[in-house]
C-alpha cells in the first residue's frame, strides 16, 4: 500500500538574490549518488583555475545586468544558453550587446542557441558563439540544417585577466563589492596551448555529392552573366548545368498564339507594357517548374536515393517592394537569404571574396543588377533600379523603417525628412515614399505564399542559379 501526501505548489520568481539554498534532492537521485542536497539559487562555480557563471537571456539586455555583479566577484565565464527567434537584424543586435559587455567588464561569453523551426511561426537561427574582451573569436552558422551544431575555439584566460587589470574603475569597484555565494569545484577547466585542432572539412568534395547549381539563361541572358555562374559553380566545386529556356517559352508563345491569334512583343520592340511584362514572368515561372523538375528527378539519374530541395534567392528587400514574378525563383523550399538586405549581401559577397577564397563573387557584387529578362540592344539594358523606380541603397532604407521600426507612410516621411532633409525637399521625399508604399501594398499578395516543403528526404540541396547574378526578378 502506497503512502499518499497532498501538497500544493506555489510558481514564484526567485526572491533570495544573495545568496545559495541547499535544494533537497529526490530520494532516487540521493539513493544513486549518495548527495542529499544541491546549491541552488545565486551564485556562480568557482573551479581551480577560473570563475564560471551562467545568466539567462534576459539578463544580457537588463538595465543593470545581474553578471557585471559576479565579475566583480572574479567571474571570467559566462555561459548564456538562449532560445531567442529571428528577427531581420536581431542577430546584429545580440553581437553588439556581446561586444559590450565583454569589452566594459573583461570576460568570456559563451552564447548558444536554439536553431531551426519550433513547429510553428517562429524559426531559430542558431549562431552559437564565443566572444572574448570584445572581439568575437568563434562563431556557428545561422540557419544551419544540422541537428547539433557545436562552435569549438581556444582562449586565453589571462587575456581576461590582463584586460581587467588596465581598467582602473573595474579595479575600483572590485575593491568595494558586495560578496556573491560560490560553489567549489574541485577541478581544472584549462589546458596546456600546445594543443593542435583542425576544424577544416573538404567543402568541395562535400558540395559535390549534395549540391547541384543550374545557370537557366534565356536569350536574353548576357555571356557574362553565363560565365560568372560557370566560374562560381567551379568554385564552389557544385555539379552544374547550363540549360537554355527558350525552347520552352517559345512553346507557351505558340499555344498562346493558337488560342488568342496573337503574339506578345517585348516593349523594345514595340510592345505594351503588358505584354513586356507578360513575355518576363513566362522566363521566370518556367525556371521554378524546371528546378523543382531536376530537384526531384537528378538523384535518380545518378542512382542516389531521395530528392534535392530547391535554395530560393530572393532578398528581403526585393520581397518588400515586391520586385518578383508570383512563382518563379522566389518560390522555394528553402530562402537562405529571404531576411538579408541587399546592401548586406553585397557586403557578405565582397567579404566572402576576400575570406572565404571564392574570387568570382567580387565579379558578382560589383555588376549592375539586372533580371535579364528583356533583349539586349545598342540602346537599352534592363536594370533593377530603372525597373524599381528606386536604388537599393533606399529600398534598404525603406526596409528598415517598415519591417524594424514599423513605420507607416507617415512615420516614414518624417523620419526621412529629418535624414535626407538635406539632399532632398519634403515633397520629394513623399513622392519617395508613397511610391514605395503604393508598390508594398499592392504586391503583399506575393509575400504571403505559403513555401514551406511539405515532404521528407534527404536534404540535399540544389539552387536554380539566380546566385550567379545580382539581379532581381521582374514584378508581376
Amino acid at each position: 500500500m502506497l503512502n499518499s501526501l497532498q501538497v500544493g505548489v506555489l510558481n514564484a520568481t526567485w526572491k533570495q538574490k544573495d545568496k545559495l539554498e541547499e535544494f533537497q534532492l529526490p530520494s532516487d537521485i540521493f539513493d544513486a549518488l549518495s548527495q542529499r542536497t544541491v546549491p541552488f539559487g545565486y551564485g556562480f562555480m568557482q573551479f581551480l583555475d577560473t570563475a564560471v557563471a551562467a545568466e539567462i537571456c534576459e539578463e544580457l539586455f537588463a538595465p543593470i545586468p545581474p553578471p557585471s555583479e559576479v565579475a566583480l566577484n572574479g567571474v571570467e565565464v559566462f555561459m548564456n544558453a538562449s532560445g531567442s527567434h529571428h528577427q531581420l537584424r536581431k542577430l546584429d543586435i545580440r553581437i553588439r550587446a556581446f561586444i559590450g559587455a565583454t569589452h566594459t567588464r573583461g570576460c568570456v561569453y559563451m552564447y548558444s542557441n536554439h536553431q531551426g523551426c519550433d513547429g510553428g511561426r517562429l524559426y531559430y537561427d542558431g549562431c552559437a558563439c564565443v566572444v572574448v574582451n570584445g572581439d568575437v573569436v568563434a562563431q556557428g552558422s545561422q540557419f544551419s540544417l544540422k541537428d547539433v551544431e557545436v562552435v569549438v575555439t581556444q582562449i586565453d584566460l589571462d587575456a581576461v585577466g590582463s584586460l581587467r587589470g588596465s581598467i582602473s574603475s573595474f579595479q575600483e569597484q572590485a575593491s568595494c563589492k558586495r560578496f556573491v555565494s560560490f560553489v567549489d569545484v574541485p577541478y581544472k577547466l584549462c589546458q596546456p596551448f600546445n594543443l593542435q585542432m583542425s576544424l577544416s572539412s573538404p567543402l568541395k568534395e562535400f558540395a559535390k555529392r549534395v549540391f547541384y547549381t543550374v545557370f537557366m539563361g534565356s536569350e536574353n541572358s548576357s555571356d557574362a552573366t553565363r560565365s560568372r555562374s560557370k566560374l562560381l559553380s567551379e568554385e564552389i566545386g557544385s555539379w552544374h548545368l547550363d540549360v537554355s529556356v527558350d525552347i520552352v517559352v517559345s512553346a507557351f508563345l505558340s499555344l498562346f498564339q493558337t488560342l488568342t491569334g496573337k503574339r506578345p512583343r517585348y516593349k523594345v520592340d514595340g510592345g505594351s507594357n503588358i505584354e513586356n511584362l507578360g513575355l518576363q514572368n513566362i522566363q521566370a515561372r518556367i525556371r521554378m517548374v524546371l528546378a523543382f523538375m531536376l530537384a526531384s528527378l537528378l538523384p535518380w539519374v545518378h542512382n542516389k536515393p531521395g530528392f534535392y530541395l530547391v535554395l530560393g534567392s530572393s532578398n528581403v528587400d526585393e520581397g518588400l517592394r515586391g520586385y518578383l514574378t508570383k512563382y518563379d525563383c522566389s518560390s522555394a523550399d528553402i530562402n537562405p537569404i529571404g531576411s538579408i538586405s541587399k546592401q548586406d549581401l553585397w557586403i557578405f559577397l565582397r567579404w566572402a571574396a576576400t575570406y572565404l577564397g571564392f574570387s568570382s563573387l567580387a565579379e558578382i557584387e560589383a555588376a549592375p543588377p539586372t533580371a535579364e529578362l528583356e533583349p539586349i540592344r545598342s540602346n537599352y539594358s534592363q536594370l533593377d533600379e530603372v525597373d524599381m523606380g528606386m536604388t537599393y541603397e533606399e529600398l534598404s532604407v525603406y526596409g528598415r523603417l517598415r519591417k524594424i521600426f514599423r513605420c507607416g507612410p507617415v512615420s516614414m516621411f518624417k523620419n526621412l525628412c529629418f535624414g535626407w532633409g538635406s539632399k532632398l525637399s519634403p515633397s520629394e521625399v513623399a513622392e519617395k515614399v508613397k511610391h514605395f508604399f503604393k508598390y508594398y501594398s499592392i504586391n503583399r499578395h506575393k509575400m504571403t505564399i505559403n513555401g514551406k516543403c511539405s515532404k521528407k528526404g534527404s536534404g540535399k540541396g540544389f539552387h536554380p542559379g539566380k546566385a550567379s547574378r545580382p539581379g532581381g526578378r521582374r514584378p508581376e
